[in-house]
């Protein structure tokens, strides 16, 4: 068997060997796209909740790791203290499926805080639950927690983009070996 044969064998053989951890990618859910929400607030000296339904629109931005917004929810159900709609704008830090530091800014209710994320099985396709909570931190209702949920159907899992640096590098430095490799053979 010839030396430059041996190499080539050594060189495929490194290169399919780098190749799992070049491609092993950790996948985050991209929440980009319309929500679909209704929560549940009961206010104080109130028995029962005001329910609202609505939408929100996401960006997610997936090299800075945040995602923006704006959500629009009517009231459907409640006394009548309850306000007729919400509107605010949302930001948050997305991990993998799970945002945490969320904001919203601007409702009637004031400033709050939430978190949530998938509620459901990552490997569904189409549909998505989400669920979480909040908490009012700011504003005339400042102290106020509830939940929330909704769906969405436009996100999916993309690659991160750390993930794909490391695939294009450990694959370039696969390539540079198995060269480096064919060369000394061939010398």
């Amino acid at each position: 068997m010839s030396v430059s044969k041996i190499s080539s064998r050594c060189a495929a053989a490194i290169f399919l060997a780098a190749l799992p951890w070049g491609l092993a990618r950790a996948q985050v859910f991209d929440f980009s796209g319309q929500w679909e929400l209704a929560t549940d607030v009961t206010l104080p000296g109130e028995n029962e909740p005001c329910s609202f339904v609505g939408y929100a629109q996401v960006v997610h931005d997936l090299e800075k790791g945040t995602l923006s917004g704006n959500a629009v929810l009517e009231l459907v159900s409640g006394p009548s203290p309850c306000p007729p709609e919400m509107a605010a704008e949302l930001s948050g830090n997305p991990d993998g499926v799970t945002i945490f530091n969320g904001m919203l800014f601007g409702g009637i209710f004031g400033e709050a805080t939430f978190t949530g994320g998938i509620v459901n099985p990552p490997g569904r396709k189409g549909m998505l639950f989400l669920g979480g909570g909040f908490d009012v931190i700011v504003g005339p209702y400042d102290g106020l927690s509830g939940g929330w949920a909704g769906t969405v159907s436009d996100g999916v899992f993309r690659d991160s983009f750390e993930t794909l640096v490391v695939t294009a590098g450990s694959s370039l430095l696969a390539l540079l070996g198995a060269g480096i490799l064919i060369g000394r053979r061939r010398a």
